[in-house]
């Protein structure tokens, strides 16, 4: 592993520390929707999806609150956003960036 991967990495691992962001990211696997199957916001199905008012609902959080905690998620690239119907807000995970994870703490086998 090169110290940029190691870097990225240990950002990701930091922001899985907060309770309220692996409530997130939990909540969002039950909604989860391939991400590499979304390229644009036309691809979402809001029927599907939780927007941020409905997450914040969900988790019993103030959309605020919520906000900082997802900005950060993206920010470290474990979720992609869209912005649509009427500046409704959606993230999803971004399934690459969970399997890097995955991948990063298993041992190798050769």
């Amino acid at each position: 592993m090169n110290i940029m991967n190691a870097d990225r990495l240990a950002r990701q691992f930091q922001a899985l520390g907060n309770p309220l962001r692996l409530r997130i990211i939990r909540e969002l696997a039950e909604h989860a929707m391939c991400s590499s199957t979304i390229r644009d916001a036309k691809d979402i199905n809001a029927a599907l999806m939780p927007n941020v008012a409905s997450l914040a609902d969900t988790l019993k959080v103030d959309q605020s609150t919520l906000s900082n905690h997802l900005r950060v998620l993206y920010d470290v690239g474990l979720l992609r956003h869209w912005r649509i119907a009427h500046g409704s807000s959606y993230y999803i995970l971004d399934n690459d960036a969970l399997g890097a994870i995955s991948k990063s703490i298993t041992p190798n086998n050769g």
